[in-house]
């Protein structure tokens, strides 16, 4: 919580200084990175996302990770993610899956 002057605490500063490296970090990978939540909605994309597929973060952030998906392949995608949310772990994206 802001103090009474508006200003940060120094809890609040460090929060803010983490999350901005965590950004700086994922922002310095080589490879597209894409967050989404348990519903499939994009909540992070990187700036190798941005130029890999070709649309904005603005334009990714909220909506369906589907979007990124070919059309042909979208409902299926759907299913192995729900499959995925019901025993997650730790594994290469697509392996085990036909």
């Amino acid at each position: 919580m802001p103090s009474d002057s508006g200003s940060p605490t120094a809890r609040e500063a460090a929060l803010a200084q983490e999350a901005s490296q965590s950004q700086a970090l994922l922002e310095a990978a080589p490879d597209a990175l894409i967050g989404v939540d348990r519903r499939g909605v994009i909540r992070f994309v990187d700036r190798q996302t941005e130029v890999l597929f070709g649309y904005d973060r603005d334009e990714l952030v909220g909506t369906p990770l589907e979007t990124l998906v070919p059309d042909s392949l979208r409902q299926v995608h759907r299913a192995h993610r729900a499959s995925y949310n019901a025993d997650p772990s730790t594994r290469p994206m697509g392996a085990g899956l036909r």
